[in-house]
């Protein structure tokens, strides 16, 4: 991943000196941008064509000279155009300068719609690395990206709106653009989505909300997979059904995300196996990854089951470091336990 950010970062230094330059010869023309440029959210164009406008050949004198009428001598070649030299230089220079200051290069490629570029830039001065922390600058670049249909700048707007990053906090402006990320496929904003349309209590417009947690789950956000599967658990808006809530706590335990493989394995134990019985082995897989996955309920409930030795051979020893581990992380009934 490392090489190919690098690689990257390389392709949009070559693209935004040449971009820089220009690609003309004529002094009052202003730069040329590449005929198209590739949405680089996969991968960005490697480098703008240059304008290789030929320059005229130089004249050629014809003194004649006392020779043999078979006179075979070459006329000399015409010279070299004096313009490509400065022009190589500057695009040499800028191409070092880019390479100097990244946000020099992301902001030049974001001005000529490279939306990924407008992405960095906005990251630049969020985070403040090589410049001061600017929130407002920040958003205008996010705008950018989200105009230019990158659904992370849509998502990023939506979340500055929400906690009032950049001025007032304006619910209605964060659903707007969560919306927009959502049907850019972005995950992070169907969830974001989801909790605005649910309400504070998730009572409000639950099938929106319902669809909008699945639909984030579809595109790999574990979060999505997680409350999708509560939705099922508890029956909210919908008929409960354990089979379905199981399946999206397993889709997002595949997905890494700790509280899904906790929710799964707690299922298992709580008898959301075959035939609706207990299937501890298969739970302990689900436990085992969510506690690594520093899933505080996950290492609370594991340690549990070796604590009191029902389900599997009893292990005091191992389900009072497990629950420790729990209670660590901030799960208060894996302290409560350990009284």
């Amino acid at each position: 991943m490392r090489a190919s950010k690098q690689l990257l970062n390389r392709q949009l230094i070559v693209l935004a000196a040449a971009l820089a330059v220009g690609c003309g010869k004529k002094e009052e023309a202003p730069p040329a941008a590449p005929e198209t440029v590739a949405p680089p959210a996969e991968t960005v164009a490697p480098g703008a064509e240059v304008d290789t406008t030929e320059s005229p050949a130089a004249e050629t004198d014809t003194v004649e000279a006392a020779a043999p009428e078979a006179d075979t001598t070459e006329a000399p070649a015409p010279e070299a155009d004096a313009t490509e030299a400065p022009a190589a230089d500057a695009e040499a220079a800028a191409t070092d300068t880019f390479a100097q200051d990244p946000l020099a290069m992301h902001t030049a490629m974001c001005e000529q719609g490279v939306r990924d570029s407008c992405v960095v830039a906005a990251a630049f001065h969020q985070s403040g690395e090589g410049t001061a922390v600017d929130l407002p600058r920040a958003l205008t670049f996010y705008e950018k990206a989200c105009e230019l249909g990158e659904n992370r700048g849509c998502f990023m707007v939506g979340g500055f709106a929400q906690k009032g990053l950049a001025g007032d906090a304006d619910p209605d402006r964060a659903k707007t653009f969560f919306e927009k990320a959502c049907k850019l496929d972005n995950g992070m904003g169907c969830a974001s989505l989801a909790l605005l349309l649910g309400g504070p209590g998730g009572t409000d417009n639950q099938e929106a909300m319902r669809l909008a947690f699945e639909r984030a789950c579809e595109l790999k956000t574990g979060n999505g997979c997680l409350m999708a599967g509560i939705i099922q658990d508890e029956g909210k808006g919908v008929p409960r059904d354990p089979a379905k809530a199981m399946a999206f706590y397993v889709k997002g335990c595949e997905l890494d995300d700790g509280p899904c493989c906790a929710n799964a394995g707690g299922s298992l134990i709580g008898g959301a196996g075959a035939a609706g019985e207990p299937d501890p082995a298969r739970a302990i897989v689900f436990l085992e990854k969510a506690c690594a996955l520093e899933a505080a309920n996950g290492c609370a409930i594991l340690g549990g089951v070796y604590a009191q030795g029902k389900l599997v051979p009893k292990n005091m020893e191992k389900g009072v470091e497990l629950l420790q581990k729990g209670c660590k992380l901030g799960f208060q009934p894996a302290c409560n336990m350990l009284r």
